[in-house]
């Protein structure tokens, strides 16, 4: 599994910059929101965990096409479970949200990157992770946006070490920054 992961990291990085560079060729309306997301973390089928909180900084180019956006993530979060065992995910990813809409938007997004899972008793754990999730995004002012958004999140496990999966639900504040074009 580890040998596979370099070249998907690779190919997730050239996306993400590859959004920067369709914006002097498509000549797109483009922004770069930053967001801070508030969870609340309920862990799947793990022993000795309970539920916990934590949270997200996201940030990366939003490419604008009439109705459709399409958002290049760079993101760093961290959630702390309770319960005997007590980790702490953190978790560094990269990935894309798709949203539809103006004023509500709703979203589908998908990343993949590196996790660790530090924990009390078990095991810790660093290894590749991944989520995928669902958005719904309300535009309060032009440059601000609040939301709420689940998802469902894995740090894969290797051969010692069980995979780590939790969800998380919770809201999120974006505020958008205009790049210039240049004319």
């Amino acid at each position: 599994m580890q040998t596979r992961l370099v070249p998907r990291l690779a190919l997730a990085l050239g996306a993400f910059f590859g959004v920067f560079a369709a914006h002097h060729v498509a000549h797109a309306d483009m922004s770069t929101p930053v967001s801070i997301d508030v969870d609340y973390a309920l862990p799947l089928d793990q022993q000795g965990v309970d539920s916990g909180a934590g949270g997200q900084l996201r940030f990366g180019p939003r490419l604008d096409l009439a109705i459709l956006s399409l958002d290049a993530e760079l993101g760093l979060g961290a959630h702390a479970f309770s319960g005997t065992d007590a980790p702490t995910a953190y978790r560094g990813v990269v990935g894309a949200r798709l949203g539809l809409g103006f004023l509500l938007r709703p979203s589908v997004f998908a990343h993949i990157g590196v996790g660790h899972l530090e924990r009390s008793i078990a095991p810790d754990l660093t290894h590749a992770t991944a989520d995928v999730g669902v958005a719904l995004d309300l535009t309060i002012l032009p440059i601000i946006d609040l939301g709420a958004h689940a998802a469902y999140n894995t740090i894969v496990g290797n051969d010692t070490v069980d995979p780590y999966s939790y969800a998380v639900i919770g809201g999120h504040i974006t505020f958008f920054f205009e790049d210039r074009k240049d004319d």
